[in-house]
């Protein structure tokens, strides 16, 4: 049985972020170079526990080859003729990584907006957590580099906003008081591990 969303180009990017070719990862997952590009072009799809060797090898939790990719941009470049292919592509790579982390945090930080202004807390399980960050990837999949930083800067500038017009009642909410801890920055560790960067 073969792993039910794994989207091909998501194993390209953490191969390319590792700096592995298709043979490197090849020899380290135990498949053969063939099965690796078969993977990566959609020819073919990993196995359930071939997918668990290429996350353990590339260091990424399975659930990152099941998100969401757009291929919306190749990363900036001075001179393309005086970079070599390999720093392209894991430039390329490491852009996308920060296209989805910068999705995931406006649609958090957004989120917390609507929950702290209207005093209505969600519950959140690892399952909504994640079909929450899927949506987010998803709804800025067509919005470019400079737009999503646009976004991003937006969303925090709201959030901050929000935080700062809540009155000391608001405040003396524990589950109030929580969510702006929750909702400012001291939970995006997680975020870094569901897509691949090292903490």
């Amino acid at each position: 049985m073969s792993a039910p969303g794994f989207q091909r180009a998501r194993l390209r990017m953490a191969r390319e972020l590792a700096g592995l070719s298709q043979a490197h990862l090849a020899e380290q997952v135990g498949v053969s170079a063939a099965a690796i590009s078969q993977f990566e072009s959609g020819a073919a799809r990993p196995s359930p526990e071939t997918l668990d060797e290429l996350g353990a090898t590339l260091e990424v939790p399975t659930g990152f080859f099941d998100q969401p990719l757009m291929e919306t941009h190749e990363g900036f470049f001075r001179s393309l003729r005086r970079t070599a292919v390999t720093d392209r592509r894991r430039a390329r790579a490491v852009a996308y990584v920060a296209h989805d982390l910068a999705a995931h945090a406006t649609g958090w930080m957004e989120q917390a907006v609507r929950e702290l202004r209207s005093g209505e807390f969600a519950s959140w399980t690892a399952e909504t957590i994640q079909a929450f960050n899927d949506r987010s990837v998803r709804a800025h999949q067509l919005v470019g580099p400079e737009a999503m930083l646009d976004e991003l800067d937006s969303a925090h500038r709201r959030l901050r906003s929000a935080v700062a017009a809540l009155i000391d009642e608001e405040l003396a909410d524990p589950k109030r008081f929580g969510m702006v801890g929750a909702y400012t920055f001291l939970h995006w560790e997680h975020h870094f591990a569901e897509l691949g960067i090292p903490t």
